[in-house]
């Protein structure tokens, strides 16, 4: 019965993240440097139930992607490590089927890549996809502004995986009790995230700096670089954490990583 209870109170506190996470995605308003999860534009909170946008199978077919099969950008695009302005749509096909592509591939995709670090720290590990995702919106929600969408492809590109390696959003939600120490001392270099697995170890680097939006999100990129047989390794693995450290080596929170989301960012490799 303790071991039931313990199943479902992790699973409680997973979904609760995840819909306070999804709720601050669907309702805040973008902040420059800031990334997909503290802030969609302007979306109000019945769009749970928003769709997006769908991928044809063979982008030669019609530069229309309207009324084909439903695809991840990712697979629509020549190279999934670099942005490029030609694998972002025009605002009016976007909007068509926008509510389908929220519903069917964005949010399922966050929701396995998202974890619970601690009670104060979560992560959500960033693809070609989500951020995608993140720039059509705010291409939409600009109305099409040409130069801003230019300037956040390149901003962008950073966050994503170049082969070998990881990328995530580590984030403290504003509804947090406390401040946030942990997040800022990720972002300071003071702690670290590390990914274990098969008696192996890779610690993060910050990719930004600590990120505080007018809305109380807090955010830092982090990256993870593997070396080819770790990623073969990490593939296999069935024992992969992450766990919270100091960097003197005390080791403040940890969590397993689980199958349907290693299964999931393994991808990214």
């Amino acid at each position: 019965a303790s071991l039931l209870f313990g199943i479902l109170a992790e699973k409680m506190q997973r979904t609760t993240m995840l819909c306070s996470l999804t709720s601050r995605m669907l309702s805040t308003i973008r902040v420059p440097g800031a990334l997909l999860v503290g802030h969609i534009p302007a979306l109000r909170p019945s769009s749970f139930q928003m769709r997006g946008m769908a991928f044809m199978k063979n982008p030669k077919e019609s530069h229309n992607p309207l009324k084909k099969e439903l695809q991840h950008p990712s697979k629509f695009v020549e190279n999934k490590r670099r942005l490029q302005r030609r694998d972002f749509i025009l605002v009016h096909q976007y909007e068509e089927q926008r509510e389908q592509f929220i519903n069917e591939i964005a949010m399922p995709m966050q929701e396995k890549r998202l974890l619970t670090v601690s009670p104060d720290l979560g992560i959500v590990f960033t693809n070609y996809d989500l951020i995608w995702f993140k720039l059509q919106e705010l291409y939409r929600f600009e109305g099409g502004n040409e130069s801003l969408l230019s300037e956040e492809i390149e901003d962008f590109g950073r966050y994503l995986p170049r082969g070998h390696e990881l990328v995530g959003c580590c984030f403290q939600d504003p509804g947090a009790a406390k401040e946030p120490t942990e997040l800022q001392a990720v972002a300071d270099g003071l702690h670290t995230l590390l990914l274990t697995f098969q008696g192996q170890e890779v610690a993060c680097e910050p990719v930004t700096g600590f990120l505080h939006d007018d809305h109380g999100m807090f955010q830092v990129y982090v990256r993870w670089t593997l070396t080819e047989e770790q990623s073969e390794a990490l593939r296999s693995s069935s024992d992969a954490m992450l766990k919270l450290a100091e960097k003197k080596g005390g080791m403040l929170a940890e969590t397993s990583i689980p199958s349907r989301t290693l299964e999931e960012i393994v991808t990214d490799l």
